[in-house]
């Protein structure tokens, strides 16, 4: 949804951008441009680029919100129908709202009777929880996890995340090689992790700040990872919230730093504006700009450039990580391959994988390769081994159609996923 990839000219440009936006001709016109298009953020006090005016983030996700409503119920799905539980949800949000960065925006919270496990915002103030989240995660008569959950989604809020996404797809499109740099799946996702671990340290000061033990929120990750588990392959690495059990770790390691601004349970930290200042799970920068055009140019670029290089590193991690489960899969296994008529009157390519580890398999994926007569592939099809339990030293079946691929002169195959039974 959102990538960007920032070299010298890229950052010429940005600067290019910002100052023609506004035809800025002097200090404080840029000044003026730089406030409109790389606001400082609420939360920790940085310019990062931010198309969108807080007021059209409000107007927006008013609109948004009636269409939400509106599609859940078309589909069948009564919203706010549970008066007692909504207006519980209600209550909490005014509680946690006044202790957030952004306590003045017109914040609203819905329930949808959806059987998936999940809550979302959409930015403006607007929070969504499904009734499957309370049926299958979250304990509804457990204030501490519910405040978990709906502090997150006001951390999304309070940082804009939104806003910040565009701002990267914005700076996207000055530069032809970072749309061919960083177009794929995984930067994106990357991206869009690192946004979740920061709204859930904002949702761990706010719910601490607000009276809500958060000691809760990784025990919610901790369930989540025994129901849903962890398997970062069943992304195919491009998952966009931490793994289940990388966050409940994340969370947990974080929860004696929020405890310093724990006072007790249903207790208001007296001193939480002075703590949303200063404290230690979002270090707040105040840049010296002293009104200075230039300098919040180069604040709004430096601070632009440093998120996109953090997620090329979450992207590089998982590259590397791949690459490493699939020399892993390779070294491993061993995979025959030949082929063959089938009874229908098909050709199949047929082979057999064997499991020379010492661990049990539980799936694996055979990547079926179409090459040329340079041996440069030409096609590829993934063939899944599902649901075994294929135990050291035993070997199974698996066959695919051949397909009449253009080009193909030959064709190969490889043992490019492994999952170990646990």
């Amino acid at each position: 949804m959102f990538s960007i990839c920032f070299n010298k000219g890229t950052q010429l440009s940005f600067l290019a951008l910002l100052v023609l936006a506004g035809c800025a001709q002097v200090d404080e016109g840029l000044k003026k441009t730089t406030d409109s298009l790389a606001p400082q953020d609420f939360v920790t006090g940085k310019r990062v680029l931010n198309p969108e005016s807080e007021a059209d983030e409000i107007q927006r996700a008013e609109k948004q919100q009636i269409e939400i409503i509106a599609s859940a119920q078309t589909a069948g799905y009564g919203v706010d129908t549970d008066a007692a539980l909504v207006s519980h949800l209600r209550e909490m949000l005014f509680g946690l709202s006044y202790v957030s960065h952004r306590p003045k925006l017109p914040w609203e919270v819905h329930l949808i009777e959806s059987p998936e496990v999940n809550a979302f915002a959409i930015g403006g103030g607007k929070i969504f929880f499904y009734r499957g989240l309370f049926r299958e995660l979250v304990n509804p008569s457990d204030d501490n996890e519910i405040a978990a959950v709906m502090a997150h989604e006001m951390g999304h809020i309070a940082a804009r995340h939104i806003g910040k996404q565009k701002g990267l797809i914005m700076a996207e499109g000055l530069s032809n090689k970072a749309q061919k740099a960083t177009a794929g799946k995984l930067y994106q996702a990357s991206f869009t992790t690192l946004q979740e671990d920061e709204a859930d340290r904002i949702g761990l000061l706010y719910m601490t700040l607000a009276g809500y033990d958060p000691r809760a929120a990784s025990r919610i990750w901790i369930r989540a990872d025994k129901q849903f588990g962890s398997d970062p392959h069943a992304f195919n690495y491009a998952y966009d919230h931490s793994l289940n059990a990388d966050r409940a770790n994340k969370i947990a390691r974080l929860t004696p730093i929020a405890l310093k601004y724990f006072e007790d349970q249903d207790t208001i930290n007296n001193d939480y504006e002075q703590v949303l200042e200063n404290n230690e799970l979002l270090p707040r920068t105040n840049a010296a700009e002293n009104g200075s055009g230039t300098l919040a140019v180069l604040n709004a670029v430096i601070n632009t450039t440093t998120q996109h290089l953090e997620a090329k590193n979450e992207e590089l991690s998982r590259q590397i990580k791949m690459q490493q489960d699939q020399a892993e899969a390779q070294r491993l296994t061993k995979l025959d391959l030949k082929l063959e008529n089938t009874s229908n009157g098909y050709r199949a390519v047929v082979g057999h994988f064997q499991n020379i580890s010492n661990l049990p398999i539980a799936g694996a994926t055979v990547t079926v390769y179409y090459v040329n007569a340079a041996g440069q592939p030409v096609y590829s099809e993934k063939v899944p081994i599902q649901n075994v339990h294929l135990l050291p030293g035993r070997q199974l079946d698996w066959s695919a159609y051949v397909k009449n691929m253009p080009g193909a002169a030959h064709i190969q195959a490889k043992v490019t996923e492994v999952q170990w039974l646990k």
